[in-house]
C-alpha cells in the first residue's frame, strides 16, 4: 500500500486501544468509545495468551462497521458488484484491518489521547480527539476523528480521519484505481496477497 495507507495502519490501533482517553463534555459515542478503550486497556495488561487475543478481536467487532467500511471504500463500484463479490470483498476487507491492528498495537501505547466535543455529520457522529505521546515531546500531536453512526441501538466506528484524511477515502482512490486499470478481480487478488504476506 501507498505510504499514507501505511501510516493509517500505524494509528489504526488507536481506533480501538484510545490509550488513557480523558473525555470531555462526553456523549454518547464518546462514552462508547471510551468504555471499549477501558477493555483493552485492561487486556493489554494481562500476558499475551490465545483467549486475550480472542477477546481483543471481539472487542474490535464491537467497535468496526465492517460491511459499512467496505461498502463506502468501495463507493461507486459498490452497485455493480453481485452478492457473493460484495461479500468476499468485506469479508477480505475486515481480516486486513483486523492483521493491521494486531500488527501495530504494541505501537501505540505510548500515546495519550483527549477527546474534544462531538458534532453531528450527516446521520453520523463525529469525535474529535488529538493524540499527544506520552514521553517524547518531540513527536507532534496527531488529530484523530472518528466517524459513527448507531445500528440498533450500538454504536460504530466506520471511518477514522488521521490529520483530515479519511481511511475509507484513502481506500477507495486506491481500491478505484486498481479496478480502472485491472479489474475487480485483480484487487480480490491483491487483498488475498497481502492476507497471505502479513504486509499492510
Amino acid at each position: 500500500m501507498n505510504s499514507r495507507i501505511r501510516r493509517f495502519s500505524l494509528l489504526l490501533g488507536a481506533v480501538v486501544i484510545l490509550v488513557t482517553g480523558v473525555v470531555a463534555a462526553a456523549g454518547p459515542a464518546e462514552n462508547y468509545v471510551k468504555s471499549r478503550q477501558d477493555e483493552l486497556v485492561a487486556l493489554l495488561g494481562q500476558s499475551k495468551t490465545t483467549a486475550r487475543e480472542q477477546k481483543i478481536g471481539a472487542i474490535m467487532d464491537q467497535v468496526f462497521d465492517y460491511p459499512e467500511l467496505a461498502k463506502r471504500s468501495l463507493g461507486d463500484d459498490w452497485p455493480a458488484r453481485s452478492d457473493a463479490e460484495k461479500q468476499e470483498f468485506e469479508r477480505l476487507l475486515e481480516q486486513l484491518v483486523k492483521q493491521s491492528y494486531r500488527k501495530h498495537l504494541d505501537k501505540t501505547t505510548g500515546w495519550a489521547l483527549t477527546f474534544n466535543p462531538s458534532s453531528a455529520v450527516e446521520g453520523s457522529v463525529r469525535v474529535p480527539t488529538i493524540a499527544t505521546h506520552k514521553t517524547d515531546k518531540r513527536k507532534e500531536p496527531v488529530s484523530i476523528d472518528y466517524i459513527l453512526h448507531e445500528i440498533k441501538g450500538q454504536w460504530r466506528v466506520y471511518d477514522v480521519v488521521i490529520e483530515g484524511s479519511s481511511l475509507v477515502s484513502n481506500y477507495n482512490s486506491q481500491f478505484r484505481k486498481i479496478i480502472r486499470k485491472k479489474g475487480f478481480g485483480e484487487l480480490i487478488s491483491r487483498m488475498k496477497h497481502r492476507l497471505e504476506k502479513g504486509t499492510d
